[in-house]
């Protein structure tokens, strides 16, 4: 096993996606512990100090914003039209950890864009 240089962003949905979600599809409506299960991941570069961590996040963020909303729905007309840091704060919590290993002794693969 061998770190990687890169840290790992935890992103767990918050009480106003949740409602987003549910808006869109009230005929399986999920709860909070539901959407909360299997949090995304997203590996940032190694960044130490937390308040470059939180600008790294910031000049981010509609990237992310956009990627968790487009998880649920395609439709990009569904999507709120603020995808900024004041609503990333209160759509997402977020924990940000420093040493992430990979177990496996092979490449990591990307998907194509």
């Amino acid at each position: 096993m061998k770190c990687i240089n890169r840290y790992a962003l935890i992103l767990r949905p918050k009480q106003p996606f949740l409602d987003w979600v549910n808006f869109f599809d009230p005929e399986r409506p999920m709860t909070i512990e539901e959407i909360r299960e299997e949090p995304e991941v997203y590996l940032l570069p190694e960044i130490e100090e937390p308040e470059e961590q939180q600008k790294y996040l910031e000049e981010n963020c509609e990237e992310i914003f956009w990627h968790q909303l487009y998880s649920c729905y395609t439709d990009e007309t569904l999507f709120p039209k603020d995808l900024s840091w004041k609503f990333f704060k209160v759509w997402f919590d977020w924990e940000i950890l420093s040493i992430v290993f990979d177990t496996l002794d092979k490449p990591i693969r990307k998907e194509k864009d």
